[in-house]
């Protein structure tokens, strides 16, 4: 296999931190969350909490650590997310696998 082509397969984004983010803020708003209360939670600035509410920037690890650290509930959100999303990965590289 040519190296180009190799490269697209190894660096294919099933799932992107956009989304991911989307999902994460969907479930802050649902929980009635401001953006500024979260970011004097998490100790972050408040432009950064903004930019995951407002526009398509994606979270780093350590907001995602703060986050688990400071909310529960984000604790178990994102371990049903990630449990449930790695299934649909690991089947759908199985059936390209097949």
């Amino acid at each position: 296999m040519s190296r180009p082509k190799s490269w697209q397969i190894c660096h294919q984004n099933v799932f992107e931190n956009k989304v991911f983010a989307e999902v994460i803020v969907l479930e802050l708003r649902r929980q009635w969350l401001a953006s500024k209360e979260i970011a004097q939670k998490i100790n972050i600035p408040t432009a950064r909490v903004c930019n995951w509410y407002n526009k398509d920037v994606g979270l780093t690890a350590l907001d995602i650590y703060l986050l688990i650290k400071h909310y529960d509930f984000m604790k178990d959100f994102i371990e049903l997310f990630a449990v449930s999303e790695l299934e649909t990965i690991i089947a759908a590289r199985l059936e390209v696998r097949d």
